[in-house]
Parts: structure tokens; C-alpha cells; sequence
């Protein structure tokens, strides 16, 4: 990764400061194109318990960490807006009093969330929320709230602590030890200047922080708290450069929007943005999908109830598959698989587009998601009606894309199946970029698989939750050691003549002999054509 000019290897953090607001994930539009839209502690050490009382997890439903946060009163959390932003609060539970975020704590499940009012105005500025819990928060000496800083007097090179689970170095998983890490701020000017940027990177709504060499933020802990050593809160996690490297990490904390006087009721009512309405930035872990289920418990899902990666595969070879595309951000990060069906359309599962349209590209003409050969821009996102309703049911969308695909040799559109021909044992392959074995990385090659066809009675009869197969739902009969695990949702299902007939919906983790299920496109084929027709069919 090459920074903007020859700096020294330090790294730059940046937040929402609580002496103005701040969102500023720059993409590829402007000089810090390369930041990371989470941020993980890197080299820092492991905090002792109680060291951040204030500290929470913001978790899915199933118990799946995806962001910090700071508590600020019996019945608030502040956070990061692009933690929360798209999420349903009966999907989110703020996790406290502990510094093991997937250990015994209390858990509380959310009541609200009030965005900043200008969050996302402009692009990447005012991230910052408020989360307002269903019940009051029960004080202990592991759990208190941080009081917030009123003025802007931050010197420079004063001493400032994060925290956040995350991880040691790049590449490896989440620690479940909260990890705290000393920066030393350093002046918006000095900021812009050490690092080529201007007052439109980093404004009076930003606070930079320059970590150690070889220490800093990585994919991980937006939302958490920024504290100086009287234990104030000074900023939250916003975005930042990973990991560890030159031109590294940045983090911005935001501080005169929010007047923060002390009266919550008077910071609600400057970030009076309805939960519902609110924009999708982040869908819970950025990196590919599919929803994994298990027990309504947790069970294994420790990493990513919705994600779904390839198990037992092998490498695709150069042009073998050209439709597979894949859905990725725009700092460069494989989000989702999917499937070009027309020039300007692409098939993919809903649950991976809960990102605006101004966040995703889509890649073509590569087995290797890190080696784009075109990149294409969306112009729109068209997802079921019905997406999720019942939950797991109608996961299937559309991308619509700015200009159309330039076809060759190894970027094709693939023909859809128009009625459900399949019968039991057909063999069926599936393509995506999976680790190859569960909870390992993903494969920067493309990978594909050879399943079997599993009829829609067998397959009720074998996954764990039955009301969650519906009858726009395909199976395979998924041998040990061969399937669907951390990663790929949206990805293809193809016969032998090479025609889609699913596309990657959720699965059992990992490949442990239980079906995995697919949207139909059979089922879905009228809806498919009359979307592209620009009707509004369900």
C-alpha cells in the first residue's frame, strides 16, 4: 500500500470528535483511498478488567461482534453511524460489563437509534449515533458510563487511549480480549500537511491520533471510544488505513456538532434521523455473505451468522466461469458473490446489498477478486419486496449498473433456468471465493464445488429451523466437508449445462452434512424479468 508521499512509518487515526462531527471514510474519489471502512487495533496490549468500564459490543442478534461503542448514560450508547446505519434494532443488542465480548455480560436490546442529521453530508462526515437502550443500564464497577468532552483543547502530542477487540496483526481473527492502545494527537493542520490531504479530507470536525510504528487500527472496531487520561470521551472510531502500515490508520471524533453539554435529550434532538429511514453503510461485517444458521443460540456462529464461504473446493480455472462477478466495496474489499444476467444486470442475494449504491462496485473478468480486470459502478438496487419476510425467505435482488459489461472470453452473461427441472442427486456447482477450510481466510482464487440436488421435503426435514426454508428456496445434500461456510452469499448455483438455478442463500456452518439453501430461480425467474422490465412485480 503507497502512501500519498514519503512520510514517516507512523500511522495517522482519525474519529468523530465531540468537539464538532465527523464521517470521513474517503473512497477512491479522493486521496484516502485506501482507508478501511472498519478499524482493529493493531499492537496494542491486552486492557484489565474494568480498564474501560464505558466500553460495549455492538453485536448481531446471534451474538456476532461488529462494532464498539461508548456508554454515556444509564440508557445511551454513542457509536459510530455506520455501525448501525441499514440495521434493524431487533437485530442489534448492546453487550457490557465485560472485557470478553463473546464471555458472560449483560445484554440489552435497543429502543432506538438517532442518527446525526447530517450523517453522510457530506459523503463520509458525521458519523456519529446514539443508541437508546429499552432498559437502564445496571451500574457496577465493570460498567459505567464516560463523561463527554465539552471543549476542544486537545495540545499537541497529548497522550490519548483507544479501545476495541481487535486484531494483532493483518489477517488474523478477532481476539476476544478487549485490547487498549496509547496515540498521541496531533492538530488538523499538521494532519493535512504530514499527509497531503486538505480541508475537505479532514475538517474542523475531524481529530487526527498517530499510534506507535507498527501499531494502530486494522479491519475491525469502528465505533469505539477515544479517551485522554482524565478518562474523557474525545472521539469515536470512524474509518482508517489498514493495518500497521505507512500511512496507516486514520480516525476522526466529532465534538461541536454535538454541543455536548451533558443533556442527552439536547444531543437526541440535533441527531433527529429516523432509525428506519436511515442509510446502509455497514451490514454487520463487510466482508462476503451468507447467512449461517444455527440454534437460535450463537452455537459456532462466532465470526459471521451471515456469511458463507466455499468448503472443500477447488480452484477455477481462468475464463471457466464468466459470469461470476464479484460485489465489493468501494475501498477495494470482496463483500459478496453474484452472477452477470445481462449487460447492465447482475443476480445476487438481498442480504448482500444492505449498502447504499454509492459504496458498492462490481468486479468481472477475474478468478481472482484482488485483480479486477473491469470494474463497473451501481446505478440502482432492486431487492424483493418481500426480502426477509419471513426472515431468510426472498433473499434475492438485482444490481442495475451504470454502464454496461464489455463481454469477452472471461466475462459472459450465464442463462437463467425458467422452471425447476431438477430431481434428486443432479449435480449441481457452485462457485465463489471461500476459505477452504471453516473459519479460515478467504481464497483470493475462485473456487468452485460439486453438490447434489436435495428435494425440498428432504431438505424441511434436515435443516435445523424448518420455517425457515420456504418454497422460493432450493437444497443441495451437502457432504461433510463440502459446501457453503464463512463468506460467498449471492454466488451462483449452476447445472451441468451451466445454467443458474440457485443463488447462495444461507447455510449450516461449516459443511457438517447439512443442506444448504439457494434462492430459486425458477421460482423467481417472473420476478427476475418484470424487475429488469422495470415492473413492479412480487
Amino acid at each position: 500500500m503507497k502512501n500519498q508521499r514519503e512520510v514517516s512509518p507512523q500511522i495517522l487515526l482519525t474519529f468523530a470528535s465531540f468537539a464538532t462531527s465527523l464521517y470521513d471514510r474517503r473512497t477512491q474519489e479522493i486521496k484516502l483511498k485506501q482507508l478501511s471502512k472498519e478499524t482493529l487495533i493493531v499492537g496494542g496490549e491486552i486492557a484489565p478488567q474494568a480498564f474501560a468500564p464505558w466500553q460495549v459490543s455492538l453485536q448481531n442478534q446471534y451474538g456476532n461482534h461488529f462494532c464498539g461503542g461508548a456508554i454515556i448514560d444509564d440508557q445511551y450508547v454513542v457509536t459510530a453511524a455506520s455501525c448501525v446505519a441499514g440495521l434493524q434494532k431487533n437485530n442489534l443488542k448492546v453487550v457490557t460489563s465485560t472485557n470478553i465480548w463473546d464471555g458472560e455480560a449483560w445484554q440489552y436490546e435497543v429502543e432506538d437509534v438517532i442518527f446525526h442529521c447530517n450523517f453522510d453530508k457530506p459523503l463520509y462526515h458525521n458519523d456519529i449515533a446514539l443508541i437508546k437502550l429499552t432498559t437502564l443500564i445496571a451500574y457496577d464497577e465493570k460498567t459505567q458510563n464516560i463523561t463527554i468532552a465539552e471543549l476542544d483543547e486537545l495540545k499537541e502530542g497529548e497522550n490519548l487511549t483507544m479501545t476495541g477487540w481487535g486484531s494483532w496483526s493483518v489477517g488474523q481473527d478477532y481476539p476476544v480480549e478487549l485490547k487498549k492502545l496509547e496515540v498521541t494527537y496531533i492538530s488538523n493542520e499538521n494532519c493535512r500537511r504530514l499527509y497531503g490531504l486538505n480541508r475537505n479530507d479532514i475538517d474542523e470536525g475531524h481529530l487526527c491520533v498517530q499510534p506507535p510504528s507498527g501499531t494502530g487500527a486494522c479491519h475491525g472496531d469502528t465505533g469505539g471510544p477515544l479517551v485522554n487520561e482524565e478518562g474523557v470521551l474525545v472521539g469515536v472510531g470512524n474509518f482508517g488505513v489498514p493495518c500497521d502500515k505507512q500511512f496507516n490508520v486514520r480516525k476522526v471524533i466529532n465534538n461541536k456538532n454535538l454541543e455536548a453539554t451533558g443533556s442527552i435529550k439536547a444531543i437526541e434532538s440535533k441527531m433527529s434521523v429516523s432509525f428506519t429511514t436511515a442509510i446502509s453503510l455497514i451490514n454487520l461485517f463487510a466482508y462476503g455473505h451468507t447467512r449461517m444458521i444455527s440454534n437460535p443460540e450463537p452455537l459456532e456462529l462466532k465470526k459471521s451468522l451471515t456469511e458463507s464461504r466455499i468448503i472443500g473446493g477447488v480452484a477455477v480455472s481462468e475464463g471457466s466461469a464468466p459470469y461470476q462477478v464479484s460485489i465489493q466495496n468501494t475501498f477495494g474489499e470482496h463483500v459478496c458473490g453474484g452472477s452477470i444476467i445481462a449487460p447492465q444486470w447482475i443476480l445476487t442475494a438481498g442480504h448482500c446489498l444492505e449498502w447504499p449504491k454509492q459504496y458498492l462496485k462490481i468486479i468481472t473478468g477475474t478468478v481472482n477478486w484482488t485483480q479486477p480486470e473491469a470494474e463497473y459502478l451501481v446505478d440502482e438496487i432492486k431487492l424483493h419486496c418481500l426480502h426477509n419476510r419471513p426472515i431468510y425467505h426472498n433473499d434475492i435482488a438485482l444490481v442495475h449498473l451504470t454502464k454496461p459489461i464489455a463481454y469477452n472470453k472471461r466475462t459472459q452473461p450465464i442463462k437463467l433456468a425458467k422452471r425447476n427441472y431438477l430431481k434428486d442427486n443432479d449435480k449441481l456447482i457452485l462457485t465463489g471465493w471461500g476459505s477452504i477450510k471453516p473459519w479460515g481466510h478467504y481464497s483470493d482464487t475462485l473456487q468452485k464445488v460439486e453438490l447434489n440436488y436435495l428435494n425440498h421435503k428432504q431438505c424441511a426435514a434436515h435443516v435445523r429451523n424448518s420455517a425457515w426454508l420456504g418454497k422460493g428456496h432450493i437444497c443441495t445434500d451437502t457432504r461433510p466437508g463440502k459446501g457453503s461456510c464463512i463468506g460467498d452469499s449471492g454466488g451462483p448455483l449452476v447445472d451441468a449445462s451451466y445454467t443458474q438455478v440457485g443463488v447462495v442463500n444461507f447455510g449450516e456452518p461449516c459443511a457438517v452434512g447439512y443442506p444448504d439453501a439457494f434462492a430459486s430461480v425458477p421460482f423467481y425467474y417472473t420476478w427476475i424479468k418484470a424487475t429488469m422490465a422495470g415492473l413492479n412485480v412480487c
